[in-house]
């Protein structure tokens, strides 16, 4: 019975280790309940001690813990030298082995420790202690430091970046590094660093490479021995493009059977030729600010198994490539999603075609992407019906040019409006407007009332997150906050924002939309 209370709280006790505030000070609460709970919450909290509420705190009692975990020899060494002795003097054994439970480390981790417990001493002597004693002294804690984490963390499941003390050839790195899940490097890192991780790092199943700006055969061979690499993450803020990583890109297909999640960052990186063996891609997220080398490449693409593209920017690569994409996939797709395209959809037919694709997922489809003119408002609502999962949707307002002065023409939202509170499945609760989109006041009005009605009635929907770009054209009059605001407090309406577009990385609405 005390087992099965034991596995009952540690259960618990692990949604509080997230990144709200509140949960983890709990957590932190829970530690002082009793023998029972401390024992459970202490491996939880000190998987990332730092963490206080998705910012990294360096509490002293924090610091002076984990230092009362170094052995004698590391004790001596750093009391020898003038380090920590605020911390050090008063030692006492420490009730557990807490370093053990650590599964986080960078090395701005430990540059800030480093920082707290050297401004620390200075201020107890700032005579004896100069800029030259200070950084001496520095690298000595660093070492300490290093050496305590190598020997006492059982298994580092996340480092978040590769420092430049050699901490792979301390006693115990290997067995502390052999466990090492997560990793963030960059191709500026040492190709030695990444041979020497190669040799007992085989379990990693998410890297994210930033910079990623140079063809690393360090990080390819560390890439290549891993035995089920899941997620890649490739970046860089060089907007200029990138040469190809070749040997990256080798690599990456000895993952083809395991890989499901890539995002790139500014440039492709790999030839469309690598992209094409993901087959079991379930997630591809691009921006790039370069033209795609070989770009007719997607057209004859097979992602069988592609669940979620979003296309954040691309402004060279005509739609029909994607669409082609999106044909020859999965039919499984449970979001589509575009930000702005210089290259649009150039007709109704495009846009019809695209809908007919797109219906084949009807079953799963969450989120989705379309360009609309009045012309396939009879598509589009047949869209709406057959999408029963369907929780958001982001509408594109199709270029229209008055042949007259050359000026966009502006389209009437009362004709979409009606048709989205009239055939909006029970969950649609996101509605996105981008483009050249005209409201009037009556017709966002009428548009509340109804969804209101809905929300009220057997059939049901829920309040609603509108954002609307700031190309649309409004004639509501200064009364548009007062109505606004009456919806909200009527729980009609859950957010109203003007935004340039939907931003799926963005932690405020990440919990909304990132299915």
């Amino acid at each position: 019975m005390p087992e099965l209370l034991a596995d009952c709280l540690y259960e618990i006790f692990k949604y509080l280790r997230n990144d709200d505030k509140d949960d983890r000070k709990s957590l932190n609460t829970c530690i002082f309940v009793s023998r029972l709970w401390c024992k459970n919450a202490i491996p939880l909290f000190w998987a990332c001690p730092w963490n206080d509420g998705g910012t990294f705190v360096y509490k002293p009692t924090i610091i002076k813990t984990i230092l009362s975990c170094l052995s004698n020899e590391s004790r001596q060494t750093l009391l020898s030298n003038d380090i920590a002795t605020s911390y050090l003097t008063s030692h006492r054994q420490p009730l557990f082995n807490y370093i053990s439970y650590c599964q986080i480390l960078a090395s701005w981790i430990i540059d800030g420790m480093i920082h707290v417990i050297l401004s620390n001493d200075q201020n107890q002597d700032q005579n004896r202690l100069n800029d030259l004693a200070l950084g001496y002294r520095a690298n000595i804690l660093e070492h300490e430091l290093y050496k305590l984490y190598m020997s006492k963390a059982s298994s580092i499941s996340r480092l978040l970046d590769l420092p430049d003390f050699p901490m792979m050839y301390m006693p115990g790195a290997r067995l502390c590094l052999s466990y090492l899940s997560d990793l963030d490097c960059s191709t500026e890192d040492s190709a030695r660093y990444f041979f020497c991780l190669a040799e007992f790092c085989r379990k990693i199943q998410r890297l994210r490479v930033y910079p990623c700006e140079e063809d690393n055969q360090g990080l390819a061979t560390l890439i290549t021995l891993q035995h089920r690499l899941i997620h890649l993450d490739l970046g860089t803020d060089n907007g200029e493009m990138v040469e190809k990583l070749i040997h990256i890109g080798d690599a990456l297909t000895s993952q083809a059977q395991s890989l499901t999640y890539i995002k790139v960052y500014n440039n492709l990186y790999f030839s469309t030729e690598h992209l094409s063996s993901f087959t079991f891609l379930k997630v591809l997220k691009i921006y790039v600010t370069s033209e795609i080398p070989r770009k007719f490449w997607l057209c004859n693409m097979v992602l069988p198994h592609l669940e979620v593209l979003d296309v954040f920017r691309d402004e060279f690569t005509p739609f029909r490539f994607y669409k082609c994409l999106i044909d020859h996939s999965s039919s499984k797709f449970r979001r589509i999603y575009w930000n702005r395209l210089l290259a649009t959809p150039p007709d109704n037919k495009e846009i019809q075609d695209f809908i007919r694709i797109i219906s084949r997922s009807s079953n799963f489809l969450n989120f989705v992407t379309i360009w609309y003119s009045d012309d396939i408002i009879e598509d589009f609502a047949q869209l709406l019906s057959i999408c029963t999962n369907l929780i958001g949707i982001k509408i594109c307002a199709k270029d229209l040019i008055d042949d007259n002065n050359n000026d966009n023409i502006m389209i009437n939202a009362e004709n979409i409006l009606k048709v989205i509170v009239d055939k909006a499945p029970k969950n649609f609760s996101i509605l996105n407007f981008d483009g050249n989109w005209s409201f009037s006041f009556h017709d966002i009005e009428s548009f509340f009332e109804n969804w209101k009605y809905r929300i009220l009635s057997k059939s049901g929907l829920r309040p609603l997150s509108l954002f609307i770009s700031d190309d649309c054209e409004f004639s509501w009059g200064l009364s548009v906050n007062d109505l606004i605001n009456k919806y909200v407090d009527e729980n009609v309406l859950k957010c109203f924002r003007i935004a340039e577009f939907l931003d799926l990385e963005d932690k405020e609405f990440i919990s909304v939309i990132d299915f």
